[in-house]
């Protein structure tokens, strides 16, 4: 639904891109960074099932089996972690210069439970909803399960086989449920873009979790009592030694600005190249484009002849019939290229004697090279006029 929500309302929403001065971001920057985060679940996926092709053993397989479960724990920590920082933001919405915050208070500061929410909604979620679909999937599933008749030894369709309530119940309900939580969801975008809202899906509307752009954490700054007190012995050194501190701090700042943008732009670039590598290797690209050059470079043979009985005379004689080995008359060409005589191809693929009666009916095949006729006999045989 988002997907379809950003194609339909990208040009609305790139004109309305909020400026840096004001509080609230764009829709399309809160979509692009939950599609950044998205791209995660996969790469680590892909690189889980690398290293456990390369080292097959019970430890790499049973990381690979439970990888749902422990990434998804790994995810709850390490969302946990950042927005309890007092930052309120995720990683990648720190870094696309999102953050959440309490719209029901004027600190903003999220409560645990707000934390939670998020949590659930970003990771605890996505994994049941994974969970209920293999499920769903598993149980349309019974019903057309192939079962072995111990009588005839054949595959059998379990017609008898009937749901449980609960199964009922989830069949029924279970993609209701989902098409009915993604038009909420979709309202309450609807609400953001006409600013009637500062959330972009139904729980964090519920629970006052809104977006803003981010501020960063201001850190108190304590003087001491005593520093009125205090007289510069001189004045000159103390001059210089607060500007050299001042100029110190501002390239400290622009550092860590630029060593934290590099490494964050350099882990999504890390994340955008494992999934090209990911494509590339599933769509086997390579052995493709190799399999297109060799079939340019590839030398043809002419077909051989398959039936290689007494009524075909050698291929270098061009005036002798292939069918009754005496000279062509009345000739006719097949769609083949191979000249006979009219009345001898047409009998040929009209002759229904012997086993080979209902093969013919099936398929018309040239007598010299075996390949099947594409028409009938009317437009695969030509009189010529010589």
């Amino acid at each position: 639904m988002n997907y379809i929500l950003t194609s339909i309302l990208a040009p609305i929403l790139h004109n309305n891109v909020t400026s840096t001065l004001e509080d609230t971001p764009s829709l399309l920057e809160i979509i692009e960074s939950n599609e950044i985060e998205d791209l995660f679940t996969p790469a680590a996926r892909y690189a889980v099932a690398q290293l456990t092709s390369r080292f097959p053993n019970k430890y790499t397989f049973k990381i690979h089996n439970s990888f749902e479960e422990w990434w998804t724990l790994y995810n709850l920590i390490i969302g946990y972690k950042f927005l309890n920082s007092g930052n309120n933001a995720t990683f990648i919405e720190k870094n696309y210069g999102l953050q959440r915050y309490n719209t029901a208070n004027t600190t903003g500061k999220l409560t645990l439970l707000q934390i939670m929410v998020i949590l659930y909604e970003k990771n605890i979620s996505q994994y049941l909803v994974n969970k209920l679909d293999r499920l769903y999937a598993s149980i349309l599933k019974r019903k057309f399960e192939t079962k072995i008749n111990p009588t005839t030894g054949e595959y059998e369709v379990d017609d008898d086989y009937t749901y449980t309530l609960l199964e009922s119940l989830f069949i029924k309900y279970w993609p209701i449920f989902q098409k009915l939580w993604k038009i909420l969801n979709f309202g309450v975008n609807l609400l953001f873009l006409k600013k009637l809202t500062k959330s972009t899906t139904l729980l964090d509307n519920l629970f006052s979790v809104g977006f803003r752009r981010f501020i960063e954490k201001e850190e108190p700054h304590t003087k001491s009592s005593n520093d009125n007190n205090l007289i510069p012995i001189n004045n000159r050194l103390t001059h210089y030694s607060f500007s050299s501190n001042k100029i110190l701090k501002y390239i400290k700042s622009v550092l860590s600005n630029v060593k934290s943008n590099i490494g964050s732009r350099l882990f999504i670039i890390i994340i955008y190249a494992i999934q090209v590598i990911q494509h590339y290797n599933s769509q086997d690209l390579l052995g493709t484009i190799k399999k297109k050059l060799n079939d340019i470079d590839r030398y043809v043979p002419t077909p051989l002849a398959i039936y290689n009985n007494s009524r075909h005379y050698n291929d270098d004689s061009s005036h002798i019939c292939r069918l009754c080995n005496s000279t062509i008359t009345n000739p006719a060409m097949l769609e083949t290229g191979y000249v006979f005589c009219y009345p001898c191809i047409v009998g040929y693929l009209n002759d229904t004697d012997g086993d080979e009666k209902e093969e013919r009916k099936r398929e018309k095949k040239c007598p010299v090279t075996g390949r099947i006729l594409l028409h009938n006999i009317e437009n695969s045989v030509r009189k010529l006029l010589i």
